[in-house]
């Protein structure tokens, strides 16, 4: 996933909690400010003439920024929780013994493995190309056993 994508997915995520939990919070600032109002009305003060105005809205402001990145974090510990799905294991190539027959999974010649030591790990294989021998080296994970695949070459 790309550093766009990713930030893109995470200001929606962030959007979508924002917009959920406004509701929410509003019940608790509105609570608050009921409170600083009938305080300030008992002394006879109306919160637009003072700053206790701009108390409310940062309070409404912090709040729910507040709730948004509880949420957020609350969503991460559930991702970590349940696991990130992991990858899965490439299947391990087969194994095979000197004399085996084998194909390239492409197909190809039915060659005879005659060596399990070749450069790089890889096996020898020889092959009848008309009167004369070719031998070459492969990995085990590019060859079957000759008869699991069709062979486009030689039927």
């Amino acid at each position: 996933m790309s550093n766009t994508d990713h930030n893109r997915i995470t200001s929606l995520i962030e959007q979508r909690i924002r917009e959920e939990v406004q509701h929410e919070g509003r019940k608790a600032v509105d609570a608050f400010e009921a409170v600083i109002k009938a305080e300030l009305a008992k002394i006879g003060v109306s919160t637009w003439g003072t700053c206790m105005h701009r108390l409310v809205l940062e309070v409404r402001t912090q709040h729910l920024d507040s709730l948004v990145s509880k949420r957020i974090v609350e969503l991460v510990d559930k991702l970590v929780q349940a696991g990130q799905p992991t990858a899965q294991a490439e299947p391990a190539a087969p194994t095979f013994q000197v004399g085996d027959k084998v194909v390239l999974n492409s197909g190809g010649p039915v060659m005879t493995v005659t060596s399990l030591v070749g450069y790089d790990g890889n096996l020898v294989c020889e092959w009848a190309n008309g009167e004369e021998t070719d031998h070459s080296c492969f990995p085990p994970a590019v060859l079957v056993r000759a008869g699991t695949v069709h062979n486009p070459i030689r039927p």
